[in-house]
């Protein structure tokens, strides 16, 4: 698969599914990996595709997007 195919999977699937979290929850952070994965299973990638489109470990991206998704939420309180 496409680095961009993956890349975009990736975005989509985190904005639908990683909760916004000030303080990073590692075994949250794990569970959402483990579950975008399934998911990405069914459109035939990897894991390494999607940590090729992250550019980070998967877990690390999901730790980094319940920061980012926070972040987010305290710039505009009517997200």
């Amino acid at each position: 698969m496409s680095v961009d195919t993956a890349r975009t999977f990736l975005d989509k699937w985190v904005t639908e599914n990683v909760p916004a979290n000030i303080h990073p929850d590692r075994a949250c952070a794990l569970h959402m990996a483990n579950r975008c994965l399934e998911a990405a299973k069914s459109k035939g990638l990897t894991k390494d595709d999607l940590e090729e489109a992250a550019g980070e470990e998967l877990v690390n991206c999901m730790l980094d997007a319940q920061v980012a998704g926070a972040q987010a939420k305290l710039n505009d309180p009517f997200r």
